[in-house]
């Protein structure tokens, strides 16, 4: 028999019956439940020696701990001939290379949150699902040794554009798998534990991340603006629930749909959209992921930014930059926000909202004059875009000034709310307003001896109120001050 013929006996067919699955992750199940069972036995959990059927309790929970785990490696296994390799063509053959013990960490994860996932039901029925809830989130953050898994990523859609986006970032960090057509994608994602799912047609593509009902994302889809707010310019979790493109993305722009997919999967991981079952399933928020993520987006909006500038992908490419520049989270140096903020002007300089962020964003970089610029640009955007009504933007100035804990981006944030504040008063308001301010900062202890940071605040007041008593009056520019 030749070496050819041997390997392609012995090597796995991902369809075969349950009974050729692999025995490792199921025997460590087995001898895991075993002990489980034998232990919480000898500690007094007597209900475990419950006859049914002739039989004990305990030895039924063992038995679904090994078919569950044979599931889940089939599972595994069934994904191997399904993924995406960067680079490959329609026609190519697709054969990553498995880390040794993948399979029995895996099965043991899978294992693990089918658990927590029966018996999260189960609670839910017998508690308030507040308190199964507080519950969950106390045990998910107790396992900070619980290993966590790279991003999963399903495509569904032509191969070509799925081996072109998994080319935007690093193979170690996102594996990418084949959804067949057909297949309910979104029953896919919660079967397989997928982080993001791609479905992509001749005329539209569609993400979606993982949702649960009482977890939403911090934001609907990036592909849409939000009403402006201070919480929007500047928030604590960029993290979306989808993305809707209206017409199929170009064949040289697919990297950056990789890499803008990428984060999107990495940020939905965030400790408020996961639950339990999908901590032990090793869907564990990891900065290192966002942070590669937005690194592969940088890069491909650099490279490409030039060529697709104005279309939908663009426009969500600028959106999450500019967020992802102002979010704390995130961690980043001054130069590199402002880097960052400033590619996505770039691409979307329009939008009120990314302007305020590049205000901010060369304020705290030192570049003051620049950052005038910016805000003033800003404000007269700000005047016709869509604010959220019925809030009182001059709280946030307030609240930033109290707060005085956010560093360097600190006064390049009360710049931004105090642009967004001014430019929704009426101009006459406008004076009263900037003098209660800045007595505030003058009497702010984390300001005190910032006189210069102080001038500017003062000095943007003044230049916003002379060029709108100027245009509402019609006055020359040397008497509307």
């Amino acid at each position: 028999m030749t070496q050819a013929t041997t390997t392609a006996e012995t090597s796995h067919r991902p369809h075969e019956p349950l009974a050729g699955l692999a025995l490792g992750p199921a025997a460590a199940a087995a001898l895991v439940a075993s002990a489980i069972v034998a232990t919480t036995f000898a500690l007094g959990a007597a209900w475990l020696g419950t006859p049914i059927l002739g039989l004990p309790l305990g030895l039924y929970v063992i038995v679904a701990a090994t078919l569950a785990a044979a599931l889940a490696t089939r599972r595994f296994n069934m994904d191997r001939g399904s993924r995406i390799a960067p680079g490959t063509r329609d026609d190519s053959m697709i054969e990553p290379p498995i880390a040794a013990g993948g399979s029995l960490v895996s099965g043991t994860m899978e294992v693990a949150s089918f658990a927590a996932y029966v018996v999260s039901g189960v609670a839910r029925r017998l508690a308030s699902e507040a308190s199964v809830n507080e519950i969950e989130d106390r045990v998910a953050r107790s396992l900070s040794q619980w290993p966590a898994r790279a991003l999963r990523i399903g495509v569904q859609g032509p191969r070509s554009l799925g081996s072109s986006m998994a080319a935007a970032i690093d193979p170690s960090l996102a594996t990418w798998l084949s959804i067949a057509p057909g297949l309910d994608a979104d029953a896919a994602m919660r079967r397989r534990g997928l982080d993001a799912v791609v479905i992509a047609s001749d005329d539209r593509i569609v993400v979606r991340t993982p949702m649960r009902g009482d977890r939403p994302g911090a934001w609907h889809n990036w592909c849409q603006p939000r009403p402006i707010s201070f919480l929007s310019a500047f928030p604590g979790r960029i993290d979306t629930e989808e993305l809707a493109f209206s017409d199929a993305v170009r064949d040289d722009a697919a990297q950056v749909l990789g890499s803008l997919v990428a984060l999107a999967a990495a940020t939905a991981r965030d400790a408020m959209r996961t639950d339990l079952s999908d901590r032990l399933r090793g869907r564990a928020f990891m900065p290192r992921l966002a942070h590669e993520a937005l690194d592969a987006l940088v890069r491909q909006a650099r490279r490409y930014g030039p060529t697709f500038s104005g279309d939908e992908l663009s426009r969500a490419t600028a959106r999450v930059l500019s967020a992802a520049s102002a979010c704390e989270s995130f961690r980043l140096s001054d130069a590199t926000r402002r880097s960052i903020a400033e590619l996505a002007s770039g691409l979307a300089g329009d939008e009120p909202e990314v302007m305020l962020r590049v205000g901010a964003a060369r304020m705290s970089d030192l570049d003051d004059d620049a950052a005038l610029d910016a805000l003033l640009r800003a404000e007269r955007m700000l005047r016709d875009a869509r604010v959220l009504p019925g809030v009182d933007h001059s709280a946030f100035v307030l609240a930033e000034i109290g707060a005085g804990a956010h560093g360097p981006l600190g006064i390049g944030r009360i710049a931004a709310a105090l642009t967004l504040s001014l430019s929704q008063m009426r101009v006459d308001d406008i004076a009263f307003t900037a003098t209660d301010v800045i007595d505030d900062l003058r009497h702010c202890e984390w300001l005190i001896g910032r006189d210069q940071d102080c001038a500017m605040l003062l000095s943007l007041c003044r230049t916003i109120e002379k060029t709108r008593r100027g245009e509402v009056y019609a006055l020359p520019q040397r008497l509307a001050a």
